[in-house]
């Protein structure tokens, strides 16, 4: 190298021809990196809370979402994708992270991200440290699990943006005052629906879409790679939407429910009093909700997932007329799933197939938009994302890289890779469930002597939904004995 530069000296006589020559070469060859470092694709990451599978997309279209169904058509659609915890917070932390709850110690939605891994390096930063921009708008990590390590910027909007008439906020606050005061005060929040006042920027899903937009128009013009995740809140509690979103749906035509009973002899540790719903104002405390509510509740939980339905479309709209559509990797994802009354259950919270099965689509620059059978859980995500957009990911990440298997062009994933989900009832259990085939297997131990308190088999071959616990029955002793094994290999390589 020596002799080159001495030669290259000799070639330029003159001093300031030699000097110009090193200039030149030092601008091409930064060009030469800047250009690498500007194909590689944009990351399009958006959330939306507590997200169905009742979707056009997957063939029931109860919810009316023609962004999605259309998104859907261009994208990967994996039918059988799963959260590894039924809760907002612990599923995005492990999503993000590529690690598990047990991992993470992350089992509430009050957790620090970082007490136990410090050093941890999230998805974002891995994106981050390979030359991206990071933003985050909304919920992507939950806010009381926010790491703002992660992220150039983040952008977070405060929770009182709940209501869009002020005596809703104000019934919200009162009642939120009064339980901070008095435990026995029935409520903690304002009512459980809205039918909003039209009007843009009324609610924090339409703050977020803004400013979104507003940072997609900057990152367009930086010439830089990035990964702008976005969160929207909605249909989480409470659904609230505008009002042209409930005219939508027919309140008298919703239909209830046909199973509102937990499963046949299911352990009582397996279901709860779903004390998320409780709590917003006119929920009784105990017992079932009227059948008149349960359907309010069920249109409002339509319309608010018909406005994030839009307001993800209008930013795939923004997407495309920017030019960004045809180099950026774009994933729809949900963070856990949910109950609207079927088996007796609200929300989440319980390892069922409704909780915990979620919709996730991916659409990538050169891969076949198609369906794609076979388990994949939210842990696969961070090692994929990276090896499709050719990022380098950490070591020690528990999920599968699938990017090979998805750019072959398979429909389905590997075969016999079953999908698990934990979830704790503080003091009481850890209920680790295992989804393989047409089975889901539950084992609740205690936290801490690791003994068996209850266990659940049920049988998806007829019906998505759990109807009885097989796990008494001696007819399916050896099926479940062989998914008990799965079970105890599986949580024992991911502690």
């Amino acid at each position: 190298m020596v002799g080159t530069i001495e030669s290259m000296k000799r070639t330029f006589s003159h001093t300031g021809t030699f000097v110009l020559f090193i200039l030149c070469l030092a601008v091409s060859i930064f060009g030469v990196f800047a250009q690498e470092n500007t194909d590689r694709p944009n990351i399009l990451l958006i959330y939306i809370d507590d997200l169905r599978t009742e979707l056009g997309a997957y063939g029931v279209p109860r919810a009316l979402t023609p962004n999605i169904d259309a998104f859907a058509g261009q994208s990967l659609l994996f039918t059988n994708a799963y959260c590894q915890y039924p809760v907002c917070g612990p599923s995005r932390a492990s999503a993000l992270s590529g690690l598990t709850p047990d991992q993470l110690g992350i089992y509430l939605n009050d957790a620090k991200l970082r007490n136990s891994h410090p050093d941890l390096l999230t998805l974002p930063q891995a994106f981050q440290r390979a030359g991206y921009e990071t933003v985050s708008i909304g919920k992507v990590f939950d806010q009381r699990i926010r790491d703002p390590e992660s992220w150039n910027a983040e952008y977070l909007y405060k929770q009182h943006d709940i209501y869009a008439h002020p005596e809703n906020q104000r019934i919200h606050d009162e009642n939120s005052r009064r339980k901070a005061q008095d435990a026995e005060h029935p409520w903690r929040a304002g009512p459980p629906v809205e039918i909003g006042r039209e009007g843009r920027g009324l609610y924090q899903d339409e703050k977020i879409f803004a400013k979104a937009d507003e940072e997609l128009k900057r990152l367009a013009d930086a010439k830089k790679p990035f990964f702008l995740a976005v969160g929207f809140n909605k249909p989480h509690l409470p659904f609230t939407a505008p009002e042209k979103y409930w005219k939508m749906y027919d309140r008298n035509a919703i239909q209830l429910p046909a199973s509102r009973d937990v499963p046949e002899g299911s352990p009582p540790i397996a279901f709860w009093n779903w004390l998320e719903l409780r709590a917003f104002q006119g929920i009784p405390k105990e017992g079932p909700v009227p059948d008149d509510t349960a359907r309010e509740l069920i249109q409002g939980y339509l319309a608010a997932t018909s406005f994030s339905d839009d307001l993800a479309g209008q930013l795939l709209t923004e997407l495309d007329r920017l030019g960004l559509a045809g180099n950026t990797i774009v994933i729809i994802l949900g963070d856990n799933g949910f109950h609207l009354g079927e088996l007796g259950q609200w929300v989440k919270y319980v390892n069922t197939e409704l909780a915990t099965h979620i919709p996730f689509f991916l659409r990538a620059p050169g891969l076949t938009p198609r369906k794609v059978e076979g388990n994949f859980e939210l842990l696969d995500l961070y090692p994929t994302l990276c090896s499709l957009a050719g990022v380098e990911a950490p070591e020690g990440l528990k999920g599968r890289d699938l990017a090979g298997v998805l750019r072959g062009g398979a429909s389905s994933l590997p075969v016999n890779t079953p999908a698990l989900t934990q979830l704790l009832r503080p003091g009481r259990a850890m209920g680790y469930s295992l989804r393989s085939g047409n089975w889901r297997y539950t084992e609740w131990l205690n936290p801490k002597s690791g003994k068996l308190v209850a266990e659940e088999l049920y049988d998806y071959s007829k019906s998505n939904i759990e109807t009885v616990n097989l796990a008494g029955n001696p007819e399916y002793k050896k099926i479940k004995d062989e998914l008990a094994a799965q079970l105890e290999k599986l949580v024992e390589s991911r502690k």
